[in-house]
């Protein structure tokens, strides 16, 4: 088991968000992390219209939240998260592969937004 095998049977959810194996030719994975990104479909359009490598790429947007956040954070996010999905299903990506994970508080302990 390599390290980040070991780093996930520890600290993982057990949950896989892609449920499948990378691309042979993958050689960047760009992650972004959001809290309350109301602007996060522009920030994956620029990326979307950036000269791209003869390889492939994969962008992942985990959008959370604090455990104690209100309601209307919450909804915010989760609203977000459906804006995401919608602009990655309508969006011409050649070259690009784009994942949009929700990833809700699971408590004290994980890593996420106000730990």
């Amino acid at each position: 088991m390599n390290l980040a095998e070991r780093y996930l049977a520890k600290h993982g959810s057990g949950k896989r968000f892609i449920g499948r194996p990378p691309d042979a030719n993958l050689k960047f994975a760009v992650v972004i992390p959001s809290f309350n990104e109301e602007r996060m479909t522009e920030c994956l359009e620029s990326i979307r219209q950036c000269d791209l490598p003869n390889s492939g790429i994969e962008v992942l947007t985990v959008i959370n939240w604090p455990e104690k956040s209100d309601p209307f954070t919450i909804q915010k996010n989760r609203d977000i998260h459906s804006k995401a999905m919608q602009w990655g299903k309508s969006a011409d990506c050649k070259g690009l592969e784009f994942h949009f994970m929700l990833a809700e508080p699971h408590g004290k302990g994980f890593s996420g937004v106000g730990y």
